[in-house]
């Protein structure tokens, strides 16, 4: 789990092994220009081909996730052009790269997501593999926006179990989920 100084660190983080840093309001403009921004930058950085698909599809998971389900937002439920706010950071420490995002939800969203990521971490890479295919085949819950393959893809793709934290916020009725990935 996150430490309380892992929390603290986006703004830490930010200056020292960042390179793509962003808070604030997502819409699909703001994700067009911060993917772009990710492919020029593995492309001036060289990259390796695998390790920049990984890190793209991740980062592509972890901002649709914000902007599907962050309780913060700016547009109406309904609206297909939701608008919802969060951070997402990506950077490169100690030889890897890492994405971390952070967002609010509402309380029983946290347990539910707390109870899907916790059963993610006893998965080998094998098991997660099956299970994504499986996934692919199934509909999706009347609760999910999207394939419902999303954290399946982000434990896919990390090198490490999927490192989360929930913090609840009592005035708000919400929890802060704090998403951190290892590639």
């Amino acid at each position: 789990m996150f430490e309380q100084q892992d929390i603290a660190s986006f703004d830490r983080i930010r200056p020292k092994s960042a390179f793509l840093y962003y808070a604030g309001y997502f819409s699909q403009d703001v994700i067009t220009a911060l993917a772009e921004t990710l492919r020029l930058y593995f492309k001036k950085n060289d990259v390796p081909r695998d390790i920049s698909r990984k890190l793209f599809s991740t980062f592509i998971e972890m901002v649709q996730n914000i902007s599907r389900y962050s309780a913060e937002a700016l547009t109406q439920e309904d609206d297909k052009a939701e608008v919802r706010h969060g951070v997402v950071c990506i950077g490169f420490e100690a030889g890897r790269y890492f994405l971390l995002s952070a967002n609010g939800i509402c309380f029983s969203e946290a347990e539910q997501l707390y109870i899907r990521l916790n059963a993610l971490k006893t998965l080998s890479l094998d098991e997660i593999k099956q299970a994504y295919k499986q996934a692919l085949r199934l509909e999706a819950p009347s609760t999910s926006k999207g394939a419902n393959i999303g954290l399946l893809t982000l434990a896919r793709d990390a090198t490490e179990p999927l490192d989360f934290t929930f913090r609840p916020q009592e005035a708000t009725g919400q929890s802060v989920f704090y998403l951190k990935v290892v590639i």
